[in-house]
């Protein structure tokens, strides 16, 4: 397994254009983030940078491996097929960590520095953007994993729109202000155990579809 986690972290990080796509986008959002001092930008940055940084992993990996046959390869492994799929959960898993971790030390910027809004308002607003994170992803890899990677790249970002037109229309149609009153510890309380309970959800059902796929 962790074979299979270093070299995804290869193909994301050493490949060029994929770090220069990370490159990109990172910059783009710290940018962002530094120049637009609004609660509806920290919702923004905090929900966007969680969502694709913590899914975004599997996409870079599919790629590779489709050109290489990896897949096939993988098959003489001294692995279940359960495990090659875990390996896969677990570096996103751990790419949730790393980007939550930075968008957490957004928050503090914006509370104690930009004074925006207050700690817990915000540390909620996190909380739950790093359940939809967990969401998301296991979404994206379930996606992968049915459909390969152009398709499922042209679903991604289908699903991406989706989600910041769907954020962007309530803010315009109900006002950032009613959002910010919404009851954020029941949504917080309600959304981390489901995303939790979906990602392993998830991960059994990528495993079914890779034993089918690879029999």
């Amino acid at each position: 397994m962790k074979g299979i986690i270093l070299k995804d972290l290869y193909d994301n990080f050493r490949v060029g254009k994929n770090l220069a796509s990370y490159i990109f986008g990172g910059g783009f959002i710290v940018i962002l983030g530094l120049l637009i001092n609004t609660k509806f930008n920290f919702l923004w940055v905090t929900l966007i940078t969680a969502t694709v940084f913590s899914s975004c992993t599997i996409e870079s990996a599919c790629e590779q491996d489709e050109r290489a046959n990896f897949n096939r390869m993988m098959m003489s492994f001294p692995l279940s097929k359960s495990q090659i799929v875990a390996a896969r959960y677990l570096l996103a898993l751990c790419c949730a960590a790393v980007t939550n971790l930075l968008t957490f030390l957004y928050l503090l910027y914006c509370v104690f520095l930009r004074h925006i809004l207050s700690f817990r308002e915000a540390a909620e607003f996190w909380g739950i953007a790093l359940s939809f994170s967990i969401f998301f992803s296991g979404l994206t890899h379930i996606t992968y994993y049915l459909f390969g990677k152009k398709l499922a790249t042209i679903i991604y970002v289908i699903l991406f729109l989706i989600v910041g037109v769907t954020y962007s229309l309530f803010v315009v149609v109900l006002g950032l202000t009613d959002i910010l009153t919404v009851n954020r510890t029941v949504l917080l309380i309600a959304s981390f155990p489901l995303s939790l309970g979906f990602f392993g959800l998830s991960y059994l059902i990528s495993v079914q579809i890779y034993k089918r796929r690879y029999a």
